[in-house]
């Protein structure tokens, strides 16, 4: 998709994250957060914890790690050495892309924190096997080319494997680049924004793709009754031209035709098919789009309301999003209006205020909301993250992704014991099933696609008057029924 052209917003200077341990590194001149790992005595000096190490095999021979209780023994400072690329007797160089910086910030800026925040505590706990995770985020802005450069550059500076990496546009060039694949290096924990982390062997990523949200979209709506769909995709990054593509093909499954102005290009806005530029002041489109969606039709499950478009899908980051609304955008009222993972975000939703009553927004995971709230996982991860920082939102569906990837990294670290290679953590990864309390379990098949499950579940916004009140459960777990289709 070489012909999308990406933004290439000014790169923000490193700032410490107010109560961590990151400290400005260089990096080839780019800016790195990096942890400050320091010895076992260090870090076990400070009153003891009592928490349970969130790492568990079940039952002799079981193949499903689950959060509570014990992990593999080994003895600190036995640990077999430097056992291969980026290990040592005392340290596991990780490596990630953050954004903490442009349009993307507004949904992956909380990312880095929660993944500090598993940093800590696991040193806290005294690392995997006497070792500690040394674990280095350059912000790249999520800019494709920026984000490349960083990755090699990261790659060559001995990682043993990428974590994470929540910057979405830098993790797809290296991988079409089959650098990843070349030199087994293993990206564990992907946030699933892009379709090509689901063709990579050296890949796991941990949330549903952004074509099986599309997917999911369609199928539930058609199951209530929609039968007409538009959508207003982000027609620059990735994530929105193959979401779109898959949104449109899914209708085509369920109907029989394509939406109305689709566009094969992908880059027009037409009909109800509406790609629009990321992060401009204004949107013109938005009358165009709301005409076709005027138009009426026989049917559909809204009597009172017959516009053409029963479901209409957001495929946009939440700063678009937003201009787009404030434009006029059509009012998401009856839960006609429905948002990816981006859009999961509290900052987004107050700031939206009642031009999102009844929206819909879907997420891969368990969030710290009714009925999740007091799930023990969910209650470590909240608790671990507002030791770092207080106020971030801890529902947002990146913080929250980003914090699992890591997590399920540091599970099959565990399981490895003290002889840690990439050639293991592959193994392990592609056998074991992680049920790690923060989503449905988590299962990589042996091969070039790790689908994982495909599940989804979505929450609407809720207000009282202009005022943000919280997410209300909408529909549980579904899966895609196309899982594997259009990636």
């Amino acid at each position: 998709m070489s012909r999308f052209r990406f933004p290439a917003p000014a790169i923000l200077l490193a700032v410490a994250f107010a109560a961590t341990a990151l400290v400005l590194t260089n990096l080839s001149a780019v800016p790195v957060y990096q942890s400050r790992p320091r010895t076992i005595t260090e870090t076990l000096g400070g009153p003891k914890t009592t928490a349970p190490n969130p790492f568990q095999t079940v039952g002799g021979g079981s193949n499903t790690i689950v959060s509570g209780g014990g992990g593999v023994q080994c003895t600190g400072g036995r640990n077999g050495g430097s056992t291969d690329t980026g290990v040592t007797p005392t340290l596991i160089k990780l490596g990630a892309t953050v954004v903490r910086s442009g349009l993307g910030s507004a949904f992956l800026g909380g990312a880095p924190v929660s993944m500090q925040a598993l940093v800590n505590r696991v040193n806290r706990e005294g690392g995997v096997c006497g070792r500690l995770l040394d674990l280095r985020m350059v912000d790249d802005g999520w800019d494709r080319s920026r984000g490349v450069t960083f990755l090699r550059s990261l790659i060559a500076d001995g990682v043993f494997a990428l974590a994470v990496s929540p910057s979405s546009e830098g993790v797809d060039s290296i991988i079409a680049s089959g650098e990843l694949r070349k030199d087994a290096v293993p990206l564990v924990g992907a946030d699933g924004m892009v379709k090509s982390m689901y063709g990579d062997p050296w890949v796991w990523p941990v949330a549903a793709s952004t074509v099986s949200n599309m997917h999911i979209m369609v199928q539930e709506a058609y199951k209530r009754g929609f039968r007409s769909f538009g959508i207003v995709f982000d027609k620059e990054y990735h994530f929105g031209v193959e979401g779109a593509y898959a949104y449109d093909q899914t209708v085509k499954r369920l109907t029989g035709h394509d939406i109305p102005g689709y566009d094969s290009g992908l880059d027009k806005c037409q009909g109800t098919f509406c790609g629009i530029r990321a992060g401009q002041p204004s949107y013109p489109e938005v009358s165009t789009f709301n005409s076709a969606c005027d138009q009426a039709h026989p049917g559909g499950p809204f009597p009172s309301h017959a516009e053409s478009c029963d479901l209409i899908a957001l495929l946009l980051e939440p700063k678009t999003a937003l201009t787009w609304l404030a434009n006029g955008g059509l009012n998401p009222g009856f839960g006609r209006v429905h948002g990816p993972q981006p859009l999961f975000n509290t900052d987004f939703a107050k700031s939206c205020g009642q031009d999102c009553t009844e929206m819909v927004a879907w997420t891969s995971y368990n969030p710290p909301l009714a009925p999740f709230a007091n799930d023990p996982a969910v209650r470590d991860y909240v608790n671990a993250v507002r030791r770092v920082s207080p106020s971030l939102d801890v529902s947002n569906s990146f913080t929250e992704g980003a914090y699992l990837g890591l997590e399920a990294l540091v599970g099959a670290l565990r399981l490895l014991g003290t002889n840690v290679t990439r050639a293991g953590l592959r193994d392990v990864l592609n056998t074991r099933t992680f049920d790690l309390g923060l989503s449905p379990p988590l299962r990589w098949a042996t091969g070039d696609r790790h689908l994982g499950s495909g599940m989804m579940q979505s929450y609407q916004f809720q207000y009282s008057g202009n005022t943000f009140t919280g997410f209300q459960l909408q529909q549980g777990y579904v899966r895609d029924r196309y899982l594997g289709l259009d990636l």
